[in-house]
């Protein structure tokens, strides 16, 4: 994997996007330890070939996941989720 953009926003909270599309959110403090978090976990994250949209490391304990949605199956509508106002 490489990094194909890296992101420092005003904040000083850092995002990289990888070659595979997949974004990692730092934040703003301990970039080396959310590192090393990532670089523990990513292994299990792919082991069953589905590449994650974005990981948030931005926690202090743990991290967040967002999956892409799956995709609809021949002869069946596709969900569509919507929020009430």
């Amino acid at each position: 994997l490489r990094i194909a953009e890296l992101e420092l926003n005003g904040r000083g909270a850092l995002t990289l996007e990888l070659d595979n599309g997949v974004q990692l959110l730092f934040g703003r403090d301990d970039w080396q330890g959310r590192r090393q978090r990532l670089l523990q976990l990513y292994p299990d994250l792919v082991a069953d070939g589905v590449v994650p949209r974005y990981v948030d490391l931005r926690y202090d304990t743990g991290f967040a996941v967002a999956w892409p949605e799956p995709a609809a199956s021949p002869g069946r509508a596709s969900t569509v989720k919507t929020a009430g106002l």
